[in-house]
């Protein structure tokens, strides 16, 4: 073996200082708004043939480049991806990064509200400008409170923008309409048959005034979306509800069991 050879396998090796340079590659992307070129930079990295696996660099390298590559995942709406490499990228980051974790939580808590995890008290309360952005919609999701959600999503619009997280959040609305209907559906004594304007009285009481006509359509949309199961008896003005009791499907299944990442 030669020493080019040596050199190139080894410590010395260039390759230990390719993660590094994409790092600082994806930086400037992002700073000056042109992420399309992330895209050639990937290309490029997945014809690399001689790469060791990314978990043999060094932590720091492996943290930002799952950072990066979550937060493209997440802009192109694919959801599962994202979540993959934000979580792997907080795991690894060293705790006493303060800023940093910030930074991933700022796309990963959206992408699990979205998925119906709810960040815990103890992990808000260590990022306090994150607690004050998020814990209105937390709140909002566990009452199944549609008009505080609408109120957190005016506050908190500008910075949801600047962050690229508005969409997402716009999103996790349905899961508190969610939250709002299976409340329904529970004071009802869980009944199969559930008239229309129950549904309609409970959103006026959570201050959204909507005629009949528009509840049939979030109604429908959740049925369509796997967020309930049924169907809508129209001209009898009534949803038609799995039974549990008999055995079908639950008529409000775990939130993780809906697939999200349909087109919106």
């Amino acid at each position: 073996m030669t020493d080019k050879q040596r050199r190139s396998s080894g410590k010395e090796s260039k390759r230990w200082g390719v993660y590094y340079i994409i790092g600082l590659v994806f930086k400037t992307y992002f700073e000056i708004n042109t992420l399309s070129l992330c895209k050639n930079i990937l290309r490029a990295v997945g014809a690399m043939k001689d790469l060791m696996p990314l978990e043999a660099y060094p932590k720091a390298h492996q943290v930002t480049f799952k950072y990066y590559t979550g937060v493209l995942a997440f802009l192109d709406d694919r959801f599962d991806k994202a979540n993959e490499d934000l979580t792997f990228a907080l795991q690894k980051c060293p705790v006493q990064s303060r800023k940093n974790q910030a930074l991933i939580l700022t796309h990963l808590i959206p992408l699990r509200l979205l998925q119906g995890d709810l960040p815990s008290q103890d992990l808000l309360a260590r990022f306090p400008h994150l607690e004050e952005l998020y814990r209105p919609f937390v709140e909002a999701l566990k009452d199944g409170n549609v008009k505080h959600f609408d109120e957190a999503l005016v506050r908190g619009e500008k910075r949801l923008v600047e962050n690229g997280t508005y969409g997402i959040v716009e999103r996790v609305r349905e899961l508190c309409l969610r939250g709002l209907f299976k409340k329904v559906w529970s004071l009802n004594g869980q009944q199969k048959i559930i008239e229309i304007t129950k549904f309609k009285r409970a959103l006026s009481v959570s201050g959204v005034n909507i005629d009949n006509e528009e509840v049939e359509c979030l109604l429908a949309g959740m049925i369509f979306k796997g967020y309930m199961k049924g169907y809508i008896a129209h001209a009898q003005q009534k949803v038609v509800l799995s039974d549990v009791l008999n055995g079908k499907a639950h008529p409000f299944p775990n939130v993780k069991t809906v697939n999200v990442q349909f087109p919106f």
